[in-house]
């Protein structure tokens, strides 16, 4: 039975043993910021007011992408609502960066810089969230109610702010905070390793460029046939990533099933996703005309808020899921790295970085989110560009999941045309998204 998230500031309040993360339902921890570069100075969380502290980089491009949405937000709540960014940059660079009239503009609440890292410490390390943007909604009374990406976070803001019981996941009787638990990995990435992902973060939102993909996941178990012994389910998706940094990612590709039994071509469908900014466009066709067919699109919110109501992994998604929220690999690697503890390691090959470590469990398909034992993953990057090549996620036994990228020629001029779709003949995404929603709850009892 879920405990209401809100619920638990009438318990004693909870504070962190010093080997115990951060979490839902304790003290959040006092503020220790250096700079405020924007807004009105916050020393200390004043009782009765609810606030959001967020935390960005002026090179996370996910981080920028999302201001104008947490403007949005604090402007929706101003009378009740205090959004802090805390970037843990030097003072000039954020300075340089705030003082740039398209950057300014895109900021409607306090913004804050904080090099010394304290804040880093009491709130990313202390909770083991490892990737940004990554924000933490504090109560009137000074309780952590959401950990998370500020994307996702809209519903429980609005049940903070209301006062209501912070609504859980759909998903019936599913231990929410079980499975947050699951998403994450004791330990974090050793400084060499780190090196290497902000240079891989680099080359990702650097540019433009285009690249050819292989994904591979396997679900162990996960199908039967005809009454028999359950049977591996392995599906493939290969094509090719179009990034433009001005008009977003261009995924085309083409997906198989792998049954055993069943012929290869039986249940093989095509797709093109248009990720930009704010909206998530899809033409998807799938076999005997099942499924979604014809041009869609949702906004990139409104699929993150689905993606959270029915939790699955991040590799499930790129691979099975009609949510396109994780159409673009590279968004998929990006997760991975933010659930694993990784260290850099010997490479067979002169010209190419390894990254290995532990990956959270449920990174990959986990029977009825009960197996809590890591993952192993390896991350191979090519040692001069730091562009990703291999990415490999197994159990002890198996490879669960394997993503290979190779580097492809760009079009010679980059076609506006190519990031977009008929405007006047897109359907309802969302609306197909919660069909299938309905239709899984009504197989698996109404839960």
């Amino acid at each position: 039975m879920l405990l209401p998230t809100l619920a638990l500031s009438a318990l004693a309040v909870l504070l962190p043993a010093a080997d115990e993360p951060l979490r839902v339902g304790m003290k959040a921890p006092d503020l220790s910021i250096e700079h405020f570069v924007k807004g009105e100075p916050v020393s200390a969380f004043e009782p009765g007011r609810v606030y959001v502290v967020e935390f960005w980089a002026t090179w996370c491009a996910p981080c920028i992408k999302g201001m104008p949405h947490l403007s949005e937000l604090q402007a929706k709540y101003a009378d009740d609502l205090t959004i802090i960014g805390v970037s843990d940059e030097k003072l000039p660079k954020v300075t340089k960066w705030i003082g740039k009239t398209a950057n300014s503009n895109k900021v409607h609440y306090t913004l804050a810089t904080d090099p010394d890292g304290s804040m880093h410490s009491s709130y990313m390390a202390a909770a083991r969230q490892q990737g940004i943007p990554c924000a933490f909604i504090v109560d009137r009374e000074g309780i952590v109610q959401f950990i998370g990406h500020p994307a996702t976070m809209d519903r429980a803001l609005a049940s903070v702010i209301s006062g209501d019981d912070v609504a859980p996941s759909a998903g019936g009787e599913l231990d929410l905070a079980h499975l947050a638990a699951l998403k994450k990995v004791d330990g974090e990435h050793s400084p060499a390793a780190r090196e290497q992902l902000d240079a891989l973060e680099a080359f990702v939102s650097g540019g433009d460029y285009k690249l050819g993909f292989r994904a591979r996941m396997v679900a162990p178990g996960a199908m039967q046939m005809g009454g028999g012994d359950p049977v591996d389910l392995a599906v493939v998706r290969t094509g090719t990533i179009i990034v433009s940094a001005e008009h977003g990612a261009r995924i085309e590709s083409e997906k198989s099933m792998q049954v055993p039994g069943m012929p290869a071509d039986a249940m093989r469908e095509t797709e093109t996703a248009i990720v930009t900014s704010d909206r998530i466009l899809l033409d998807r066709k799938t076999p005997m005309g099942m499924g979604a067919q014809g041009p869609m699109s949702i906004g990139r919110d409104a699929a993150l808020e689905r993606a959270e109501q029915a939790p699955m992994p991040v590799t499930a998604r790129l691979m099975l899921d009609m949510n396109p929220v994780f159409a673009n690999p590279l968004d998929v690697l990006a997760e991975v790295v933010s659930g694993s503890a990784l260290d850099v390691a010997q490479s067979d090959e002169a010209d190419m970085l390894v990254l290995e470590g532990k990956g959270a469990p449920f990174l990959v398909m986990n029977k009825n989110f009960e197996d809590t034992t890591p993952n192993h993953v390896a991350l191979t990057l090519d040692a001069t560009s730091h562009m990703p090549r291999k990415l490999r996620i197994r159990s002890d036994e198996v490879v669960l999941f394997e993503l290979d990228f190779e580097s492809e020629e760009l079009p010679e001029t980059m076609d506006p045309a190519l990031f977009a779709m008929d405007e006047e003949s897109l359907g309802d995404l969302g609306a197909v998204i919660d069909e299938q929603m309905e239709m899984m709850r009504a197989m698996s009892g109404g839960r």
